[in-house]
């Protein structure tokens, strides 16, 4: 009986045991589980921080391949992105309300300075007014054209009734038909200038320039037929004759003047039979 219960004993003994060893073992499992998860987990940390202090080089004399071939894959914040907020301590003395002064002065205390708040925008400098000018004022002046010299010839009745031959110079526009401005200058007649001086023309009124040519020194000009009375009788047509004659005759290429009558040739002017069939010079009035 006793034998028996020794053998019970004994057995329940060794199940308690065999129980107990499993638990264990199991536990250690589970240990081991979390411990590989861990590492798994935290696999890139630890081969990093085994990598920086050289653990196994200390311990071991060597670093394994898998740490030192190990890359973290931890990205670093570059210095440059840091920003170190800098703040500023002032001594500040605690308040103190007694007037007993054997008491402790007071305490010092630390405060920060706050510093504004930086931005990233940056300060633009203050754009300085633009200058006000006035416009300058334009002078306006006439457009010059330039200018010729002419010789044209005018009358002048005398006080005892003789008419006199008065030569001037004028400046005109200037063209390439000299002579032509120089007859049309002619028969506007004189000027004021020339009127104080007693000036006057004897070709008729009205009377206009229909065409002029030069050949051979001979310019043949070509009046309206105005040009065939004049009210002054024969001094008037002698006057009026020289007076282009002299004028045509200024030109160093001009010798003598045919004059034509609405384009035709015509032998005596008015009824005072002057003659001007043929090409007058200057010495025909004389």
């Amino acid at each position: 009986m006793s034998y028996t219960f020794f053998m019970a004993k004994e057995k329940e003994s060794f199940e308690k045991k065999k129980n107990s060893t499993g638990v264990s073992a199991a536990f250690w499992i589970v240990f081991a589980l979390i411990l590989l998860i861990l590492f798994l987990v935290n696999r890139d940390r630890i081969l990093t921080v085994l990598q920086n202090t050289g653990f196994f080089g200390k311990v071991f004399g060597s670093e394994p391949e898998f740490v030192v071939n190990h890359q973290s894959k931890e990205k670093k914040q570059p210095l440059a992105e840091i920003e170190v907020q800098e703040q500023t301590f002032v001594f500040e003395p605690e308040e103190h309300t007694g007037t007993d002064f054997t008491e402790e002065p007071p305490a010092l205390v630390l405060k920060p300075v706050t510093q504004p708040e930086k931005t990233d925008e940056p300060v633009k400098p203050a754009e300085p007014e633009p200058k006000k000018t006035e416009p300058a004022v334009k002078q306006e002046t006439p457009a010059q054209t330039a200018q010729m010299e002419q010789h044209l010839c005018f009358i002048q009745i005398t006080s005892d009734g003789s008419v006199v031959r008065k030569e001037i110079t004028r400046s005109i526009n200037k063209t390439n038909m000299p002579l032509t401005a120089a007859l049309n200058a002619l028969l506007k007649g004189p000027d004021l200038r020339d009127l104080e001086a007693g000036y006057m023309s004897l070709i008729p009124e009205g009377t206009r320039l229909l065409g002029a040519s030069v050949s051979n020194g001979v310019a043949t000009i070509n009046f309206s037929d105005e040009f065939r009375y004049n009210p002054y009788g024969a001094e008037g047509y002698n006057g009026q004759l020289m007076q282009v004659v002299y004028t045509a005759t200024a030109f160093g290429n001009i010798t003598s003047v045919q004059f034509l009558i609405e384009g035709e040739k015509t032998d005596f002017l008015g009824s005072e039979a002057i003659y001007i069939g043929a090409p007058l010079p200057r010495s025909t009035f004389r």
